[in-house]
């Protein structure tokens, strides 16, 4: 990794595309003042990586080969800061101070599980949680999930909503809500991170209401 002015040169490739867009390898190397083969190592790397992808120009007639742009990917954004959190906590308080906040929570689990209900639609309770919990893609919550003959457990040691949690109560509550109202079985949170536990607990029944 080469340290430049406290900034890696991966991280130079990424802001200048960033800033100016498809990029050439020419271009790349002028602009940051690397060779042209430092500049395809750092570019290819970021290619299998996922954060790049490349586009040959289609062929004018003219001598020489046809140009490769390289450009940013969605997945490249992980390397840009972001202010979500900020901006949610703000949203959160402003919405609290309004008196709106049951009502914002409810249309967001309501939103969520209208968009999860098709896929859970006609299975068996069972099949249904597992389902609905695979398409939330609930492995980012590093989960213990046990699941019984008409019960089911769900320990979750990372709270992915737990900065939001430990402002609003409300929002532990989503995950147990989007549940029951895709599923339609019952679905509570038990305990939580927000609490100083080191687990955020959810259970709830196979047998619907």
């Amino acid at each position: 990794m080469v340290l430049i002015g406290g900034m890696d040169t991966r991280d130079r490739v990424l802001r200048h595309l960033k800033r100016q867009g498809p990029t050439t390898v020419a271009e790349l190397a002028s602009t940051l003042r690397l060779s042209p083969n430092a500049a395809r190592h750092h570019l290819a790397a970021l290619s299998r990586s996922g954060a790049v992808t490349s586009e040959t120009a289609a062929s004018t007639g003219e001598r020489g080969r046809p140009a490769t742009r390289y450009t940013l990917t969605l997945a490249a954004e992980d390397a840009f800061p972001k202010r979500y959190p900020q901006l949610l906590s703000a949203v959160l308080a402003e919405a609290l101070r309004q008196g709106v906040l049951p009502a914002l929570l409810a249309g967001i689990a309501e939103q969520l599980a209208g968009g999860l209900r098709p896929a859970v639609a006609g299975l068996p309770p069972r099949a249904r949680l597992l389902t609905l919990l695979r398409t939330l893609d609930y492995g980012d919550m590093l989960p213990a999930l046990t699941v019984e003959s008409s019960a089911w457990h769900l320990v979750a040691h990372n709270c992915v909503y737990r900065e939001a949690g430990c402002q609003v109560a409300g929002v532990c509550d989503l995950l147990p809500r989007v549940i029951t109202l895709a599923t339609d079985l019952p679905a509570e949170r038990v305990a939580c991170q927000r609490d100083g536990l080191r687990a955020c607990t959810f259970s709830g029944s196979l047998l619907p209401d």
